[in-house]
């Protein structure tokens, strides 16, 4: 099951229908653009072959929180010093739209600052933790550690008996 075939998104499959079981290429398609990504053995009529999904609209879409993403963009920052915004784009796999929405607000709570420009785009911005920024990021991978060392353990965390009952 390792193929990407058999990983595929309900609603996100399509009969192999179209394409040529010898080369490879697509047949009645105007652009023939998808033919190059198919493997041989995935070529076959009546095979199904995963598309990929479109990108979400939003983080909701997405099933991520605003402070899920920038505790990401907070820890990435930590991580390398300074990044443009395309950089954490490919780190984070998310859309510029999606991710300067969060760069905003950090900028607004004084957690990043635009260090630098490359160009006119937000995306071409070089960002860079602030002194506040540096501590809240230490507080996301302390946070982040003490969860995977719990995990890690199969430590199950809580208050335990407050009463004191037994």
């Amino acid at each position: 099951m390792d193929r990407l075939e058999e990983i595929v998104q309900p609603g996100a499959v399509e009969t192999d229908e179209t394409w040529s079981s010898d080369a490879g290429e697509a047949r009645g398609g105007s652009d023939g653009a998808a033919g190059g990504a198919s493997s041989p053995e995935s070529a076959r009529p009546g095979t199904a072959r995963a598309l990929v999904p479109p990108p979400p609209r939003s983080l909701e879409e997405a099933g991520l929180s605003e402070e899920f993403v920038a505790g990401l963009v907070l820890k990435t920052l930590h991580a390398r010093g300074s990044a443009m915004g395309f950089e954490l784009v490919d780190a984070l796999a998310l859309s510029m739209a999606l991710l300067d929405d969060v760069l905003r607000q950090l900028q607004d709570r004084q957690y990043v600052e635009v260090h630098a420009t490359k160009g006119p785009q937000r995306g071409e911005y070089v960002f860079k933790l602030t002194s506040a920024g540096r501590q809240r990021a230490v507080e996301e991978l302390e946070v982040s550690y003490t969860t995977e060392i719990v995990s890690l353990l199969g430590v199950s965390v809580g208050f335990g008996d407050l009463d004191g009952d037994g």
